[in-house]
């Protein structure tokens, strides 16, 4: 469901209309989000992090890892839908984003690994 916000603002003339829409998840999309693609855990973590490629179709994933500049900090080819493990901890403490990508280039995970040691 959406729900439209809008804010005015009057600059003597014209009226300037600012709006936005906010997604409020209904509870089959809560479960839908639920039931992501790929786990992470632990996240947060102290650097080495497992990760579970459920109802992936792709045989091999590429995983890349951004510091916050957009750096990329790991790489790494990944050749079966089994389970892998990572090891970030040469990493500072913060937020990383891991872009997860199917060979085929039509899947695309992009998710978050909090390293805090």
């Amino acid at each position: 469901m959406k729900k439209l916000y809008c804010n005015l603002a009057l600059l003597l003339l014209p009226v300037i209309v600012f709006c936005q829409y906010n997604d409020i998840a209904s509870p089959t999309e809560q479960a839908a989000a639920a039931s992501k693609t790929i786990g992470i855990y632990p996240n947060p973590s102290t650097g080495v992090v497992k990760i579970d490629f459920k109802k992936q179709n792709n045989p091999d994933i590429s995983i890349m890892v951004f510091n916050s500049l957009g750096r990329e900090v790991y790489a790494k080819l990944h050749l079966n839908n089994n389970p892998a493990e990572i090891d970030l901890s040469n990493l500072e403490n913060g937020i990383y984003t891991a872009v997860f990508t199917g060979t085929n280039k039509t899947t695309r995970v992009i998710e978050k690994i909090a390293i805090f040691k």
